[in-house]
């Protein structure tokens, strides 16, 4: 029988220090060389979002389908 897996913990690093939001137009691209503590995911329809470290900070990374959220 398969274990089913539950969404991964935030890290320590996401929960204990401020970060800020960029969005950017091709989230693949904007991850290449950076240190990815959390891997792309779509916490919601048309929203796919990233965390990399950068100095020691969290910065995340968001990329925003507008024909799939004309809202945003």
């Amino acid at each position: 029988m398969a274990a089913v897996l539950g969404p991964r913990p935030h890290p320590d690093l996401v929960k204990t220090v401020p970060h800020v939001a960029f969005e950017v137009d091709d989230l693949a691209a904007a991850l290449e060389g950076h240190h990815v503590i959390i891997e792309p995911n779509s916490p919601s329809p048309g929203v796919t979002v990233a965390f990399i470290e950068v100095s020691g900070a969290p910065v995340e990374l968001m990329q925003i389908d507008h024909e799939a959220r004309p809202d945003r």
